[in-house]
């Protein structure tokens, strides 16, 4: 728990002020419908306002509702939000007394919604979705976080969300709900339409900003530590409850820097984790680039997902290439030959498709190859290795396409394990510098690379190949 004294929220907020986010153009899109509802106060009601940066590509997105004790108010952009380098979400919604519970919440899941399956499209990450709002709205963000119903209706995890940041949110059953049901302010619920009824371990990570407790609404930074409490008893890993003194209800002047804050942190604790690149399930996150598939539907893809390994079939010849581009990481991936060995490889850096010989992708391949796992290829991509002419052979015949000398050698003779046994190769990259280890022997390390980010693929070529796990982990330097 965090009490913080009017001066230091001060100075957070002036520090915030000055360390915005690079300078980008920031494009609005106004009254997007979320539903397909076709009642009119739906209509009227079921839209959002848009405010993203324009031509940048995985920025995080907080979706904001607005106040006014699920009776009244209006989508707004908080001013002090704007021009972070996150995308803001402003959803009205339908309210008492035309609608009544869980209206609300059901809209606020629709919002939501949307957006998990929308804001690909202008640029940002589906993994990097923020709820938040002030008063009703932290009411909405905190239960369509914590019960989970609302957004399975949806066929999303609630989970997925990145963080939940209520500011001065109702835990306890809403105000305007019992009202509803004649029961007075002061007589406090908690049922299913209470976040605390729904208080689970699994949740998102949390940020509860309330005024002082002398200040504020009737019992809300109680409830609200309660709330943190119980989060405490279930053994949630990240929840946090700030009191801001000297404010009351209306305290999002000091709360609107923290909630930043809290984005940061979130985003930062992220970026460490490793991602698994193939789920196991299918191939989302994954597009094929089988150049024979071009032409004849009747041509099978050489890519399948078989007894939760992702299976190169060996032919038609092609490559299956991550959606997203990615710099500075480890890539693990183990595989083995299920049968007969030959020849696969993982490519890095990946750019333009089909640059050589109408097949591969301008790249830098790690060859999975039996008898040559190691081996770099460089595909209208170069880099410099040590003893370089030794491994390359003569300089002036060095090159990246056609007939150049594109192969470097790998380091050792013995790194692969017998065919069928599953081998586990880790390639770094760090800026310009590549670094492959094989089964745990360092085969191939290069410099210079001329491309220091891209895609990631693997190969159809030659001999079908299972793949048990590709997982990427972020890294900022090279393993000595």
């Amino acid at each position: 728990m965090h009490r913080l004294p009017l001066i230091a929220t001060l100075l957070v907020a002036l520090a915030h002020a000055n360390t915005l986010a690079a300078q980008s153009i920031y494009q609005l899109r106004t009254n997007i419908p979320y539903t397909e509802l076709e009642d009119a106060y739906a209509q009227e009601r079921c839209k959002l306002d848009l405010y993203y940066p324009d031509k940048t590509d995985g920025f995080p997105t907080l979706i904001w509702f607005h106040g006014g004790g699920l009776k009244n108010g209006n989508k707004h952009i908080p001013e002090r939000l704007k021009s972070q380098g996150i995308a803001i979400v402003a959803v009205n919604y339908r309210m008492y007394p035309k609608v009544g519970t869980p209206v609300p919440i059901e809209d606020a899941a629709s919002a939501t919604a949307w957006v998990f399956e929308n804001i690909a499209s202008y640029g940002g990450d589906p993994d990097k979705i923020f709820i938040s709002g002030h008063s009703a709205g932290g009411y909405l963000a905190s239960m369509i976080g914590f019960d989970k119903s609302y957004l399975a209706a949806h066929d999303i995890d609630a989970d997925r969300i990145a963080g939940l940041i209520p500011y001065s949110g109702h835990t306890i059953t809403h105000m305007t709900v019992r009202e509803a049901g004649g029961i007075p302010d002061t007589q406090p619920i908690i049922d299913k339409y209470a976040p605390l009824f729904h208080t689970r371990a699994g949740a998102p990570p949390i940020a509860l900003l309330t005024g002082n407790r002398e200040l504020e609404l009737l019992g809300r930074y109680e409830e609200n530590a309660y709330f943190w409490r119980m989060l405490q008893v279930v053994e949630h890993p990240d929840a946090t409850l700030y009191e801001f003194d000297g404010y009351g209800h209306d305290m999002l002047e000091p709360a609107h820097p923290v909630a930043l804050d809290f984005i940061k942190r979130i985003l930062a604790k992220k970026a460490a984790r490793p991602i698994d690149l193939f789920n196991g399930q299918n191939l989302d996150g994954w597009h094929i680039d089988v150049p024979a598939m071009d032409d004849d539907p009747s041509v099978k893809s050489p890519f399948i997902v078989r007894d939760g390994y992702l299976v190169s079939l060996a032919s038609p010849g092609g490559h299956i290439i991550t959606d997203k581009e990615y710099s500075n990481y480890r890539l693990e991936i183990q595989y083995r030959f299920s049968s007969e060995p030959g020849n696969c490889g993982a490519l890095v850096h990946v750019s333009t498709p089909r640059a050589l010989y109408g097949m591969f992708p301008k790249s830098i391949e790690s060859q999975l190859m039996h008898e040559n796992a190691g081996d770099f290829w460089c595909i209208e991509l170069d880099i410099t290795t040590p003893d370089m002419e030794a491994r390359r052979g003569p300089q002036e015949d060095w090159g990246v396409n056609g007939d150049k000398l594109r192969r470097i050698p790998n380091l050792t003779d013995d790194s692969e394990n017998p065919v069928g046994q599953w081998n586990t190769k880790i390639i770094e990259c760090v800026g310009d510098e590549i670094k492959v280890w094989l089964n745990g022997d360092l085969v191939n390390y290069g410099y210079d690379c001329q491309a220091t980010s891209g895609r990631i693929a693997l190969q159809a070529e030659g001999s079908e190949v299972e793949f048990r796990k590709v997982q990427l982990t972020p890294i900022t330097q090279l393993t000595p």
